[in-house]
């Protein structure tokens, strides 16, 4: 998944400044910010759900992060 938005990081920013006009650095500004958010937002959930899971069954982390993968 890092590999993947590695090459999002690249290519996205030029994407959206050929397609919809948008200057690049601020192309660039809001995809990190919707990395930072999902990131934090997903850890956070993905946790909380891990926990939940654990308490049902002994391979509940793996079952979440199978999930989000």
């Amino acid at each position: 998944m890092t590999f993947a938005l590695g090459g999002l990081a690249q290519w996205l920013p030029s994407f959206l400044n050929r397609l919809h006009g948008l200057d690049v650095a601020r192309a660039n500004t809001m995809f990190g910010a919707v990395t930072v958010l999902a990131g934090i937002g997903g850890t956070l959930t993905g946790g909380w759900l891990g926990d939940r899971f654990q308490k049902k069954s002994p391979a509940g982390y793996l079952i979440v992060s199978g999930w989000g993968f």
